[in-house]
């Protein structure tokens, strides 16, 4: 299902720093790393079809961003 949160969540995947990753997101270095590696990303799909990180961490950052949005950018 697309919306919103997904695409708050490919901003995050494609633009968040590791820090913010980290830090504001509350994924662990291993997870930021393996997101900031292998960007670009298409799409939220691409992304979890890629088996990029494990589903729960997933589904972990997709809460964070349905809870408090993603970054604005810049």
């Amino acid at each position: 299902m697309s919306g919103p949160t997904d695409t708050g969540l490919l901003i995050v995947l494609n633009e968040a720093a590791w820090k913010e990753l980290t830090e504001a997101y509350s994924l662990n270095p291993t997870i930021a790393d393996r997101i900031v590696a292998n960007r670009p990303y298409a799409s939220d799909i691409d992304f979890f079809e890629r088996a990029i990180i494990p589903k729960r961490a997933y589904d972990q950052l997709r809460a964070e961003i349905l809870n408090y949005g993603a970054p604005s950018g810049g």
